[in-house]
């Protein structure tokens, strides 16, 4: 059982960089099943069809970065670092897979597999969320933070974390003259609610 979670694992990791070359339509399974080292018919005993397997990669890149996520705000030490943390996460992840988190919006909605993620990205983010509302809950159990709507607060971080993700990773060039870095996001966001 563990070789196939491990085969399963080669696959798609290759499918990662299949589809983040190609896309969804021009990525071909031959391709997959080479960059993994297995046959085209290995594939098909794991996955059902291409969109099977791209929607099981999603689904795994999404459970993986919520584990993330969760590790994250288990640790010990202050929320502030936590938030500052998850940052760095959102960066990090936006460096190694911006471009197959681009592929995965624009062929989610150009493929029809809109609707079949469409359950699955409102169940993680519902949790992604509850994560980030326990963190702010917990500043302001401590008097770190003001008695702020933990709700709307997640909210606004997770909104201002993607966009500073997005900005830094694909506006490079327009952003060349101002230095973005997580220190001076918490410093701007933290203004509102820190006491």
């Amino acid at each position: 059982m563990e070789g196939r979670k491990s085969k399963r694992e080669v696959i798609i990791g290759s499918a990662v960089k299949i589809f983040e070359r190609d896309g969804f339509y021009k990525a071909k399974v031959e391709e997959i099943a080479k960059g993994a080292n297995v046959g085209k018919g290995t594939i098909y005993e794991y996955f059902s069809s291409k969109r099977d397997l791209f929607c099981q990669m999603v689904k795994d890149m999404l459970d993986s970065y919520v584990k993330m996520v969760e590790k994250i705000s288990q640790e010990n030490g202050d929320p502030v670092t936590k938030l500052k943390k998850l940052i760095q996460l959102q960066m990090t992840l936006m460096e190694k897979h911006g471009k197959i988190a681009q592929i995965i919006q624009i062929e989610a909605i150009k493929s029809g597999l809109q609707e079949e993620l469409k359950k699955y990205f409102l169940e993680v983010k519902r949790n992604h969320q509850t994560i980030i509302e326990k963190i702010f809950q917990e500043g302001i159990e401590l008097k770190i933070f003001k008695p702020v709507d933990t709700f709307l607060t997640s909210l606004f971080f997770i909104g201002g974390v993607n966009q500073f993700a997005f900005e830094k990773e694909f506006m490079k060039t327009y952003h060349s003259d101002k230095e973005l870095n997580v220190e001076k996001f918490m410093e701007a966001f933290l203004k509102g609610i820190i006491k």
